[in-house]
């Protein structure tokens, strides 16, 4: 829950190294319904950086500033396609 003086775009201490967020292991999670896959994908993020997450969005240094949450969704969902792509092509074969 956010406090409501405290700033959105505040940023955290990172709780994870920036390789574990962007070469996210899933084996682990194979044959695993989305939304538990979803569910990682999304811890992992929270305990990143806005920063991290800028980075890993690839989200130029003088764009606009977005908000936590925000960048949260959008790496959850960019990492969705990926793993949602790679099971498609995993159940083609």
């Amino acid at each position: 829950m956010q406090i409501e003086d405290e700033n959105p775009l505040h940023d955290i201490h990172s709780e994870i190294a920036y390789d574990d967020l962007v070469e996210i292991d899933l084996e682990p999670f194979f044959g695993a319904p989305d939304e538990v896959v979803e569910a990682h994908i999304r811890s992992l993020a929270n305990r990143a950086s806005i920063g991290q997450l800028r980075q890993a969005l690839s989200i130029p240094l003088n764009a606009e500033d977005r908000e936590r949450e925000v960048l949260v969704d959008m790496f959850v969902e960019r990492k969705m396609v990926v793993v949602l792509k790679i099971k498609s092509a995993i159940q083609s074969i």
